[in-house]
C-alpha cells in the first residue's frame, strides 16, 4: 500500500517553519493591543485602580480595559511561548511541562503581573 500522506512522527523540525511567521503576527498583535490598552489604564491594575479612588465604583467599560490588558498580558507570555515551541521543537515538551507545572503551583489569588497575594 502506498503512503500519501505523512504520520505525525514524521514530522521534521524543519516543516514547523513555515509555522513562525504566523506565531510572530500573533506575538505582535498581543504587544501591539497590549501596548494600546495601556495607554488607556490609569492605574497598573484594578486594585491599585481601586486604592486611587476608593469612593468610585468602577463602571464595565473601565473593568473591560484592565481585564483585556490582564488577558493580553498572559496571551502574550504564551505566544512568545508558542514561538519558543516552534524554533526549538525537540525541547517543547519540556516547555509545555514547565508551563503546565508552574501553574499547578500558583494558587487563584496571586496577582499574575507582580506575583503578589490578593
Amino acid at each position: 500500500m502506498k503512503q500519501d500522506a505523512l504520520v505525525p512522527d514524521e514530522l521534521t523540525p524543519d516543516m514547523t517553519l513555515m509555522l513562525i511567521p504566523a506565531a510572530t503576527s500573533l506575538q505582535k498583535a498581543c504587544a501591539t493591543y497590549l501596548t494600546k490598552v495601556r495607554m488607556l489604564m490609569e492605574t497598573k491594575d484594578k486594585d491599585s485602580w481601586r486604592e486611587k479612588w476608593p469612593d468610585a465604583e468602577m463602571n464595565e467599560c473601565v473593568e473591560v480595559v484592565y481585564d483585556t490588558a490582564d488577558m493580553a498580558q498572559r496571551m502574550l507570555k504564551t505566544a512568545q511561548a508558542i514561538s519558543t515551541m516552534l524554533v526549538t521543537p525537540l525541547n517543547s515538551h519540556e516547555v509545555v511541562l514547565l508551563d503546565e507545572l508552574r501553574r499547578s503551583l500558583e494558587p487563584d489569588d496571586v496577582d499574575m503581573d507582580t506575583g503578589e497575594l490578593q
